[in-house]
């Protein structure tokens, strides 16, 4: 994620300025999808 936030992109990615990433609470596990927003 802090490679998004400066500007980067993550190449195994589709779609460039997102990342998924999950919560590992194993009784709610909840999953986000952040883009970056470009200003």
């Amino acid at each position: 994620m802090a490679s998004v936030m400066h500007g980067g992109n993550l190449p195994w990615i589709r779609q460039p300025g997102t990342v998924v990433a999950s919560c590992s609470d194993g009784l709610r596990p909840v999953s986000f999808k952040i883009e970056r927003i470009e200003e």
